[in-house]
């Protein structure tokens, strides 16, 4: 796939969960009894985003003008899935593919995750054997924006993916910066980071993604969140300093390589040689 080639040539790709949670916009009324995996965060050569609140421990201050508007900035407070159920606008999207099945990079903390009891919907509502997403998470509760002169309050999963996509450049920028080449498919070091130092993200374990969008309903199916990976924000949030570190000590080890020779042979059934 186009995705593969980027990956190949050193491009990381990022997509957000989507708005509407396990069961996604196709089912909003919570119609169906499966949930439905989004594309393209579902697909194994992206990293897929999911999206974070303050939970109600948040506290509010901040010396910025903006700060000082009718909006209040949050300067501390623990995060959940982003959930219409607790406040949010949107719930975090997340679950797994219906065709991709669970790569490499990701089948030890996929496996964690499914050998936990009650966080999954029944077994017939979706494929514990595809490829589950979301990687990672960020904030995308209540960000400060003005549109036509008014200043409001916005959430999104869009929020959320180009605020790791900042985190993945800063990292890009230091490994460049020391000799270093550029993450390109970050999955496989991130997951290797990750099980290097599960500190090198935050871990989100209160939540789940049953609910939908704002003013739509909430499932009596989803995934729930947990400690580890799970399908509602994925391994976590980023702790950018730790997550620098353990991504250095895991490239540096060629941690990442089965993943890699994964992409190299499906590129290879790609591009067969001599055809």
């Amino acid at each position: 796939t186009n995705f593969q080639k980027l990956g190949a040539a050193g491009v990381t790709i990022l997509a957000a969960t989507g708005d509407a949670g396990a069961h996604g916009r196709s089912d909003l009324s919570c119609s169906s009894g499966t949930v439905h995996p989004g594309f393209p965060a579902s697909s194994p050569y992206i990293t897929a985003v999911g999206a974070t609140q303050l939970a109600s421990d948040a506290k509010a201050g901040g010396s910025s003008p903006i700060c000082q508007s009718q909006l209040q900035c949050a300067i501390s407070g623990s995060e959940i899935v982003s959930s219409t159920s607790t406040g949010a606008l949107i719930t975090s999207g997340g679950g797994f593919s219906n065709f991709a099945s669970t790569p490499s990079y990701q089948s030890a903390a996929v496996s964690a995750y499914l050998a936990k009891s009650g966080v999954t919907p029944p077994a017939a509502d979706f494929n514990a054997a595809g490829r589950g997403y979301p990687d990672v998470a960020a904030l995308g509760h209540s960000y400060y924006i003005e549109l036509d002169g008014q200043v409001q309050a916005v959430d999104g999963t869009s929020a959320a993916c180009p605020v790791f996509a900042g985190v993945l450049s800063l990292i890009n920028a230091h490994r460049v910066k020391n000799g270093g080449s550029k993450l390109g498919f970050a999955n496989p070091a991130l997951y290797a980071a990750y099980a290097a130092d599960a500190s090198s993200f935050n871990d989100i374990t209160v939540g789940n993604n049953k609910c939908t969008q704002d003013g739509s309903g909430c499932c009596s199916t989803g995934f729930t969140a947990s400690s580890g990976w799970d399908a509602t924000t994925g391994m976590g949030t980023p702790n950018y300093p730790k997550l620098v570190a353990a991504i250095d000590t895991v490239t540096e080890a060629n941690a990442p390589a089965s993943a890699l020779s994964e992409l190299i042979e499906a590129l290879q059934k790609l591009f067969p040689q001599g055809a």
